[in-house]
């Protein structure tokens, strides 16, 4: 896309990530997490917010790589956007990741 003069926009970001939570391209799935992952800082770094969806699947890309600074990020990041309760997949997504980094204490 890039080498014909076009820059991805945040259509573009959405699309990509959201293909790790679609049931016939999983990207995270699929041994691409790190791809996952670098396709959602660029998003970052474009500017572009991620919505519930995407923040679902990289925290489920973070869990399967075992990235517990970057979920925490998420993690922060899905608090500031006042997400965090409202949504039953990112808290779903949260404490997968948690339990797949091993940051979980027993009760």
């Amino acid at each position: 896309m890039q080498s014909e003069g076009l820059s991805p926009d945040r259509i573009t970001y959405i699309c990509i990530l959201k293909a790790c939570g679609d049931t016939r391209a999983r990207y995270v799935e699929q041994g691409k997490v790190h791809e996952a992952l670098e396709c959602f800082e660029l998003m970052r770094n474009e500017g572009i917010i991620a919505d519930v969806v995407i923040f679902a699947c990289i925290l489920k890309a973070c869990g399967s790589t075992q990235s517990i600074s970057m979920g925490e990020e998420i993690h922060a990041e899905v608090r500031k956007h006042g997400l965090l309760g409202k949504h039953i997949m990112i808290c779903n997504a949260l404490v997968d990741m948690h339990a797949k980094c091993g940051s979980i204490s027993p009760i």
